[in-house]
């Protein structure tokens, strides 16, 4: 018996095998003097499955080879999130690489294109986003917070829009959306993905510590760790200025990022591809009706809807979106029209859903901050294509969840859920 680990340094993957009976560990590491691959070993005390062991699997990986990047195909989002919770934080270049230069592109917050030389005698972060991501949402507050002490020891941030849905591509739309987020520093829209795949990126969020010399020497993938990153971003701002006085690192901005706080299993992120009997490339509507029972993690349709290019559009005048889930919170991508059209929405003609759990209104002890409450039913004000929480349980667990719509043209793009809890209470 053992368990296959898969981690990635940007596309190529090296095992990692855990052996349980014998109580080692092996890994294929590479070797980078001559290319090649060598295997090393470590013994190990414990016979459990591999998500207990992950803090041993990823501290032996890191000692022979920078921090690897898991692959979130080989094994569960869970034991994924274990692991790298377990692994340093920030990646250190070692050497530093040249920052990406620039394209020609579309900025906000800015008046003038940004050039690779503007990066140089100070520190920049940069921040690969995209505004509709959660992961990305639950960064911002840091960021923020960092802008703020640090800008005037020399600290700039700059982000880069890569857009996960087509309307994200329309500046308008981002521009709109930075806004609503408080994101006040440059950003660039890389609708292309050039700059993406320039810093050879693979996640939303990455951030990419660059020095004043114009070199990226540190990187971190996904939300957390922010008591590492601004250690680090600290460390550098010293390089830059040996003498400045800088402040202590700041506490846990939410109690889900305190120590002591776990993320219980959930159901992964569910997009298009998890309708049954729909075409992503087929525009005509198609009737669907809702099935008995409904299987986990599948999203189930009733009325008349097509397919846009990233997501549904309900078609019919009334319609429904149905999914049974395991979290705590749940998140969706909406829009109050399709991507097909373009541009910004009428904001005097908001769309208002109904959202029950369970077979029930939701209770407004479960409202996340987009629900409201009209009489006895609970809603969603949909009114510009973004994430909105839509469920806040205390605690994790199994639930049916249905969106009821009376407006064509409101369009479906994804579900993201969330389960971190703190010692003392649900997320």
């Amino acid at each position: 018996m053992f368990a296959d680990i898969y981690f990635s340094s940007f596309s190529t993957f090296y095992p990692l095998h855990f052996f349980p009976e014998d109580k080692r560990i092996t890994l294929q590491a590479p070797d980078q003097r001559n290319f090649a691959f060598h295997s090393v070993e470590q013994p190990t005390n414990s016979n459990q499955d591999y998500p207990q062991v992950l803090p041993t699997l990823a501290l032996f990986a890191c000692q022979h080879k920078r921090p690897f990047l898991p692959a979130t195909k080989v094994f569960s989002s869970y034991a994924l999130r274990q692991l790298l919770a377990t692994m340093p934080s920030m990646e250190r270049y070692q050497p530093p690489v040249k920052a990406p230069e620039f394209p020609s592109g579309y900025w906000l917050n800015t008046l003038e294109q940004l050039h690779a030389q503007d990066l140089l005698n100070k520190v920049t972060l940069v921040d690969i986003f995209d505004f509709t991501c959660i992961n990305c949402l639950r960064t911002l507050p840091y960021l923020r917070a960092w802008q703020e002490r640090y800008e005037n020891h020399g600290l700039q941030i700059l982000g880069i829009h890569t857009p996960e849905f087509k309307f994200a591509q329309d500046h308008e739309v981002v521009k709109a959306g930075i806004s609503r987020l408080g994101i006040h520093w440059p950003v660039i829209l890389d609708n292309d993905q050039t700059l993406w795949t320039a810093y050879a990126n693979r996640y939303w969020p990455s951030l990419y510590l660059i020095n004043s010399q114009g070199k990226i020497c540190y990187r971190h993938i996904g939300e957390g760790g922010y008591r590492s990153i601004e250690t680090t971003l600290q460390e550098v701002l010293l390089e830059l200025d040996p003498d400045c006085e800088l402040p202590d690192v700041l506490p846990p901005l939410r109690p889900e990022d305190a120590e002591g706080a776990t993320c219980a299993p959930t159901s992964p992120e569910i997009q298009l591809g998890a309708i049954d009997q729909i075409e992503p490339d087929r525009l005509e509507p198609k009737d669907f009706d809702l099935p008995d029972p409904l299987e986990p993690d599948r999203i189930y349709l009733k009325g008349s809807w097509r397919a846009t290019a990233d997501g549904i559009t309900l078609s019919g005048k009334v319609g429904e979106i149905a999914l049974r889930y395991k979290a705590a919170r749940v998140h969706a991508v909406l829009a109050p029209k399709p991507d097909d059209h373009g541009g910004l929405p009428n904001q005097e003609e908001p769309l208002y859903i109904q959202v029950l759990q369970d077979g029930e209104p939701l209770e407004r002890d479960n409202f996340g901050q987009d629900i409201l409450a009209s009489g006895t039913q609970a809603q969603c004000r949909v009114d510009f294509p973004r994430l909105y929480e839509v469920v806040k349980n205390p605690e994790v667990g199994t639930h049916e969840l249905r969106l009821i719509i009376n407006h064509p043209g409101f369009s479906f793009y994804a579900f993201t859920f969330g389960s971190c809890i703190t010692p003392d209470r649900g997320s």
